[in-house]
């Protein structure tokens, strides 16, 4: 009994110690939980409240930024119209220039005596210069000084009209449109020609009274287009009798300082005096262009007048979506303002005055105005403009000048404002009382899921303290804390030193003047490229784990290669070939996402995606040809839009797919750089449906297309015609997707004489004669001789015209750095002489300016560092202008060659700027693995690297070398062309005149700021030239003169000991070579790229040179040692070459990567160049026959030799290794 009590009685006491303890416990849990409620409730309400506070807040910001989006799309789109507006007037200004120097040069052809001129053909002649700036009608008026010349004037008017001899202007080429013919009345005179000149007051017309031999008479004499005059002969109309038109006419009678481009009118509208032979019922401009009497521009003689609907200044401006702006044109002349409303791409007019809504009443922004300066800088030449503003005595002999101001409308506010901001107000507060709902239930839980918890913890603890005593139990606690913390930290060091291994330590700031360290290319992979991390990465847990893998019963592959790739990689810097694939890539990866396609992995130049995995779907072939179709219609676009920026033959990339379905093996394969892969007979398949597929087509197996057909999609597919062999499967009936595209971005071949990348073209001051091969060839001066564009005539085709931008690009990226680096300031040359001052028939020869080396600058630690940092500088508008001009009148200068074309000159572009950036690589330097600083790469490079005027003079060479290239050899050249071969000595002909043209055109006033920028002073002109002449003389390879020049340099800096001459001398004699070396290399490219590349243009240089032998040109038939030619060439001149290329040292990869495509070109020519021969002499001949088949619809366009062939395109003939490149990068799942 006593035991049992004494049992209860210690159990008692145990458990009335533990119950004081919990009781304690307890309260201060109860106490705590009164503190949870409180806290809760006060957070309740606190979200609540700031809930309420965001939705406004989300209303407030969203609202104001429409407003702030509208108020800056309004200032972007209003100086969008403003310099619209400018650019139309200067282009207008071009245009009437270049009509009216056609004039002169025409006058002096036909040896007439000013002013008793006419010009037959006048509507042809105008209407490409109509056509081109928008004009609705163009007169020309000779200016007759006195009255005996007058009456001499209106008797040989009367004579003319009488003879007959001006054919009828009448055309059917080109209309004025219904606005323009609406919108003009013509005044019913019933005048004749025999009646004299006239004028007209109160609509009346009346004989011109007799003056004095002081007075100045423009009578009106030719128009066009007859059309629009319904009827009334308006000739012999005194323009002087017009105070608006008096008023431009008077300025142009004042000769300026430099002569002036044109000048236009005030608004042209109803004259209560009807003193004009025309009234108008909405506003008008003319511009008054001077006609000259010589080429020299001495006198003004006549003038050529274009006439504009004001509308037309300020249509096609803005994009078609664009709701309305109001634009008011104000007129310096008589101040009078006129309202035009602008919508889209179309513009009206509205009335007279300011008709513009007051932007207060609709919280608009104020309107954006221009200004009378800069429509001034754009009619007057600069030294004008500074004089007519300094010169206040005589303001009536400016021209007339208009400003914009632009204002929004209340449709245009609207078009910004949309119910977002109230939308967004009420999911905010929806969102956050969703929340709060959420948070309630939330809490609910994790409340009963906490009391869970402390019972657990109660129990768990209970049952420690019986083990063990409270302070061991601390003490265990303590132990898995200091455990727990140390291996956080271990986990924080790895990272860190993940993030921070292999980082190169960067040098001071640019403008600090100090070196920098470069990091190379090499160093850059490195530092990406990790095996230890991929070690720390790859656990050691592979064998304790079932694999990852299953099967997967139904699923589409689907194989996309890039066609042409390769041969388009080997002309190309690798950055340029990663920013194709990348943009290829993301595009279809974002294609991918929409389509729920999975994206198995890239290789090279081949995209592998999947469908049906790791997703079972029932859909998996419609998704993955949907994406297939997408991918490839996006990739189009893609290379088009890139080859303004990557360069020629970027459209020409096409995809090539391949689709099997089938069962897929896919799963995890574990180990270093672990990924998701499929196997199975369903990816070889998917593999030789890609390699066997075409360009810009979807190829479909059997399995595919039956399911397609048995989900009702058989109108999706068409069965390839003919069978396609598969190893393993023998031959295979096979399908192509419809993409309902065109889809071939495929080039027929190329003619033998006809052009392949370049229209040809006129020059306005041409005198043109014919040449053997029926060619323009035109006497003069060089650039006139040349040049061959008409403005207004032809255009530039679209391709043409992508590489002129491409090219703008390439020049304008090394024009801003030579700029940068003279501080990025611009200052006009003092003396800028307009050309070469050479006798008439003295010898033109560059040869005797040729020295044995280019001096380079000296390293300048504060130049380098600011060329190295042009971020936001930016050339000014007009010189990046006037250098896309430049480089489009040379592209048109380059004739109608198969190889010697703008086409070839841009590909010698791309392959100057690969090597120039290769040198800035610094591959093969000493302290290529540590750093290299600038200073070691500039003295590495010669200077090259430190002086952006010499890359910019290499690639400007590259631009101009074959300018004017009559697709001859010089030694044909010089018996065409005596006198010319004569001017330049007999050597080097075609190469000094493309020399000559693109200075001569360079010098032109047009391009004064170009030659600012890229002279910067006179030291700085003479350098470029040296360099120019330098680069574009070392194309010629057979000219014994120069030739023996660069023997002796190459002796000279790279086998005589360095002893023997100075430093600074061996320097500048090993840049000097390395120069010339990039411009021959780049000139004959395409024989050290890839085998296609090789083939293409070696096939147009054949079918350039087969043309001239067909046309007379030649006396050998250059298939005859064609075989033979290309072997020699190679073994004497283009590996010897590469091999020079290594020995400079300063190439890096690229010099090996040229030896080995010469060498491997070489031997594939050396087996397959006889049988290649016959293939391109069979092509040329069949060409040949074509083109005598289509002459019965040939017809002449004008006297320069224009044609125009309407024909159906023929289907293309034997093409050479078109598919050769199918398997070239295709990786392991091609090969099983």
């Amino acid at each position: 009994m006593d035991d049992d009590y004494s049992a209860d009685g210690d159990l008692e006491s145990n458990s009335g110690d533990v119950s004081v303890a919990d009781t304690a416990s307890f309260a201060e849990v109860k106490r705590e939980i009164k503190m949870m409620n409180v806290v809760r409730t006060f957070v309740f309400a606190l979200m609540i409240t700031f809930s309420t506070i965001t939705a406004e807040v989300i209303y407030v910001v969203v609202r104001f930024g429409e407003e702030d989006v509208f108020k800056s799309r309004f200032h972007t789109y209003a100086n969008q119209i403003i310099e619209g507006f400018y650019e139309k007037v200067n282009t207008r200004l071009v245009a009437a220039d270049s009509l009216s120097t056609s004039f002169t040069v025409q006058a002096s052809d036909m040896k007439s005596v000013w002013p008793f001129v006419s010009f037959p053909e006048f509507e042809r002649r105008c209407t490409g210069t109509r056509q081109l700036a928008d004009a609705s009608a163009v007169t020309y008026a000779p200016w007759i000084q006195g009255e005996d010349t007058r009456k001499r004037w209106e008797a040989y008017a009367a004579y003319m009209d009488h003879e007959g001899t001006l054919e009828s202007n009448h055309t059917d080429d080109f209309r004025v449109s219904d606005t323009d013919e609406d919108s003009v009345i013509f005044l019913q005179t019933g005048r004749s020609v025999i009646e004299g000149i006239y004028y007209l007051e109160d609509g009346q017309a009346h004989d011109l009274p007799p003056q004095g031999n002081d007075t100045d008479v423009f009578p009106l004499w030719q128009r066009s287009p007859e059309s629009a005059v319904n009827g009334s002969d308006i000739r012999m109309y005194d323009q002087m009798s017009n105070p608006i038109r008096a008023q431009a006419l008077n300025v142009l009678m004042t000769k300026p300082p430099q002569p002036l481009s044109g000048v236009y009118t005030d608004f042209l509208i109803y004259d209560s005096n009807l003193t004009d032979y025309a009234y108008y019922s909405t506003p008008r401009a003319a511009l008054y262009a001077p006609v000259y009497d010589s080429a020299n521009e001495d006198s003004v003689v006549a003038t050529v007048d274009l006439e504009f609907m004001w509308e037309t200044f300020l249509a096609d401006i803005l994009d078609d979506y664009v709701e309305a702006i109001v634009v008011v044109a104000e007129s310096s002349c008589s101040g009078r303002q006129y309202s035009f409303q602008v919508q889209g791409i179309n513009a009206s007019y509205m009335g007279a005055g300011n008709l513009a809504p007051d932007p207060k009443t609709f919280s608009a922004p104020s309107p954006v105005n221009s200004t009378y300066e800069a429509f001034r800088q754009i009619i007057l030449p600069s030294s004008d403009a500074d004089a007519s503003a300094n010169d206040t005595s005589s303001p009536p002999q400016l021209p007339c000048q208009y400003r914009l101001s632009v204002y929004a409308t209340e449709e245009f506010k609207a078009s910004f404002m949309t119910h977002k901001p109230e939308i967004y107000r009420w999911i905010v507060l929806g969102i956050f009382l969703f929340a709060v709902g959420v948070f309630l239930v939330y809490d609910c839980i994790v409340d009963q899921q906490s009391n869970r918890v402390v019972e657990s913890a109660k129990k768990t603890d209970a049952l420690v303290s019986t083990l063990f005593p409270s302070s061991v139990k601390q003490r265990l606690l303590e132990s898995h804390e200091k455990e727990r913390q140390k291996h956080l930290e271990a986990k924080r060091v790895s990272i860190w030193q993940l993030n921070h291994r292999g980082s190169i330590t960067e040098g001071q700031a640019p403008d600090s003047g100090e070196m920098r360290i470069i990091s190379t290319p090499k160093q850059r992979l490195k530092s990406f490229l990790h095996p230890e991390e991929a070690d720390m990465v790859a656990t050691g847990a592979m064998n304790e784990a079932e694999p990852i893998a299953d099967l997967f019963p139904n699923a589409s592959v689907m194989f996309a290669d890039v066609a042409g790739f390769t041969a388009w990689s080997s002309e190309r810097d690798p950055s340029q070939v990663f920013k194709l694939l990348e943009t290829l890539y993301r595009s279809m990866d974002k294609a991918a996402r929409r389509f729920r396609v999975f994206k198995v992995e890239t290789i090279g130049d081949c995209y592998v995606a999947a469908t049906g995995l790791p997703d079972q779907r029932d859909d998996h072939v419609e998704a993955l040809t949907r994406f297939a179709r997408t991918s490839l219609l996006r990739t189009n676009e893609l290379t088009n839009a890139l080859e303004s920026t990557l360069g020629p033959g970027t459209s020409e990339l096409a995809l090539r797919f391949g689709i099997h379905s089938g069962p897929v093996t896919a799963g995890v394969l574990r180990g270093e750089k672990a990924r998701f892969q499929l196997f199975g007979d369903t990816m070889n398949l998917a593999a030789r449906m890609e390699s066997t597929g075409v360009p810009n087509k979807i190829h479909l197996s059997q399995a595919t297309a039956d399911i397609l057909v048995k989900r009702g999609k058989a109108h999706w597919i068409s069965q390839r015609a003919e069978t396609v062999f598969a190893k393993g499967k023998g031959e295979l009936n096979t399908y192509w997707l419809l993409t309902g595209a065109s889809g071939a971005s495929s080039t027929a071949a190329s003619s033998c004489s006809g052009s392949v990348s370049s229209s040809e073209f006129m020059t306005k001051d041409t005198v043109a004669i014919q040449s053997p091969l029926g060619a323009p060839v035109c006497s003069g001066g060089a650039s006139e001789a040349v040049l061959m564009g008409v403005i207004g005539g032809s255009k530039l085709n679209r391709s043409i015209d992508r590489l002129v931008e491409w090219n703008t690009g390439a020049l304008l990226s090394l024009l801003e750095k030579v700029v940068v680096s003279r501080g990025g300031s611009v200052e006009p040359l003092q003396k800028d002489s307009s050309s070469r001052d050479i006798p008439a028939g003295a010898s033109r020869s560059f040869m005797d300016e040729m020295e044995l080396f280019v001096p380079m600058p000296e390293y300048d630690a504060g130049l380098v560092a600011r060329i190295h940092d042009t971020s936001g500088f930016q050339l000014p508008r007009q010189v990046r202008f006037e250098l896309r001009m430049y480089i489009a009148a040379i592209a048109s200068g380059y004739r109608k060659n198969s190889f010697h074309n703008f086409e070839h000159a841009s590909h010698v572009i791309l392959s100057a700027t690969k090597l120039l950036k290769r040198i800035a690589y610094a591959d093969g330097h000493a302290n290529e693995e540590h750093g290299v600083t600038t200073e070691d790469l500039h003295h590495f490079t010669y200077g090259i690297s430190s002086d952006p005027l010499t890359q910019f003079a290499v690639v400007f060479a590259a631009l101009i070398h074959d300018v004017g290239h009559e697709g001859v050899p010089n030694g044909q050249l010089a018996k065409e062309l005596p006198q010319i071969a004569t001017q330049y000595d007999n050597k080097s002909i075609a190469e000094q005149r493309s020399v000559d043209v693109a200075l001569e055109l360079l010098m032109q006033p047009k391009y004064k700021n170009l030659r600012d920028c890229i002279f910067g002073d006179q030291i700085g002109r003479a350098r470029f030239r040296k360099l120019l002449i330098h680069c574009v003389l070392a194309t010629d390879i057979f000219e014994k003169d120069l030739k023996a020049k660069r023997n002796q340099r190459w002796e000279q800096a790279f086998h005589k000991a360095p002893a023997e001459s100075p430093a600074e001398d061996d320097m500048n004699c090993k840049a000097t070579i390395v120069l010339e070396h990039i411009i021959q290399a780049s000139d004959v490219s395409h024989t050290m790229q890839h085998w296609h590349v090789y083939i293409k243009w070696n096939e147009r240089l054949f079918q350039e040179m087969y043309a001239a032998y067909k046309a007379g040109r030649s006396d050998k038939d250059p298939s005859e040692g064609w075989y033979k030619g290309e072997l020699w060439f190679y073994d004497n001149y283009v590996i010897p070459l590469a091999r020079k290329l290594k020995e400079c040292g300063v190439f890096g990869v690229s010099s090996d990567e040229y030896l080995t495509y010469a060498q491997q070109n070489r031997d594939e020519w050396e087996r397959r160049g006889e049988e290649i021969c016959k293939k391109m002499k069979f092509r040329c001949e069949k060409e040949g026959e074509k083109k005598r088949d289509r002459r019965s619809i040939l017809w002449e366009r004008d006297e320069r030799g224009y044609r125009e062939i309407f024909h159906k395109e023929s289907a293309d003939l034997l093409e050479e290794g078109e598919e050769e490149d199918n398997d070239e990068s295709h990786h392991s799942y091609k090969e099983h």
